[in-house]
């Protein structure tokens, strides 16, 4: 014990610094006091009942009450109803997933697929009227009607007239076909009987065949088939119903079977077909035995 300043008492206290220790003075007995490093005194904190407080089972108390159950839990804060559970966000997410259900992308959708649209229903009327002119007069009306300018232009090519005498060529190996009374064997191929390239007007031809029966005709134009008819289609109603000789039908097609089995074709109502770049007339006879070509006549003119 000293006295320092003025005579104000001062005590020194001793104490050790044990912080492994685990002895325990018994009641009413004396033992050394304990210090930390820095020669702190240790202090243990009791209540009012001597009883240790801030241990694990009776920590120490944040909030002013000393009621509030500790830990403090989500549940016991004063939060919105459903705060502290995940059902609000529940709710959101859903609303969220619906809307990316109805996001489209590019194309169509149905209805069900789609984000509403809501039209408002004091919409103005929608002029539809057809404006003319550069001061936006209005058209169409019963003292104003729409005119609509057209222009006609001719075609840039016409059929050329007839400016030719008519001839009668016959057919034979110096008109592009084969000498009369030459034999045609049995064949699918065709045999030309004339050809010619140029242009000009067809009035019709005769080919007379040696026995009509078995024959097929045919008359290209321009490189394109005009018409290919057998014998069988003369001979009987079950095809195009013609008459042997003399029948209506046939002088309407230009079409007709002589008796001395002769083929003849004129166009419909004596109407000459123009051709701008060949002619060309062919037989054949695809199942029957071989017969003679006899003669043939052409009516054309040649423009050139």
């Amino acid at each position: 014990m000293g006295i320092a300043g003025d005579s104000y008492p001062e005590f020194d206290i001793g104490a050790q610094l044990d912080d492994v220790g685990t002895r325990t003075p018994s009641e009413n007995g004396y033992d050394h006091a304990r210090i930390t490093p820095k020669r702190a005194l240790h202090t243990n904190i009791r209540n009012q009942s001597g009883a240790e407080v801030g241990t694990a089972t009776d920590p120490f108390r944040t909030d002013p009450t000393g009621t509030t159950t500790q830990p403090i839990s989500a549940s016991a804060l004063p939060l919105p109803s459903g705060a502290s559970t995940a059902a609000n966000q529940t709710t959101g997410n859903s609303s969220l997933s619906s809307i990316d259900g109805k996001l489209p992308t590019l194309g169509q959708k149905t209805m069900a697929g789609s984000i509403p649209v809501v039209v408002s229903s004091n919409q103005s009327t929608i002029n539809t009227k057809i404006i003319g002119a550069t001061n936006g007069t209005e058209i169409g009306n019963v003292d104003d009607r729409l005119k609509v300018d057209m222009t006609l232009s001719s075609q840039t090519s016409t059929v050329p007239s007839w400016s030719k005498n008519l001839r009668y060529v016959d057919m034979n190996a110096s008109t592009g076909g084969v000498a009369r009374s030459t034999s045609i064997a049995t064949s699918t191929n065709w045999t030309t009987v004339y050809s010619y390239s140029g242009s000009g007007f067809l009035a019709g031809f005769l080919v007379n065949v040696e026995t009509f029966t078995g024959w097929e005709f045919r008359l290209l134009i321009d490189g394109s088939q005009i018409f290919s008819i057998s014998d069988t289609d003369f001979s009987g109603d079950s095809i195009y119903d013609f008459d042997d000789i003399t029948d209506v039908n046939q002088a309407i097609l230009g079409l007709s079977k002589g008796s001395h089995d002769r083929f003849l074709f004129h166009p419909p109502m004596n109407s000459p077909i123009f051709y701008s770049t060949s002619i060309k007339v062919e037989i054949r006879r695809p199942t029957a035995v071989a017969k003679k070509f006899q003669a043939g006549l052409m009516m054309l003119s040649k423009e050139t």
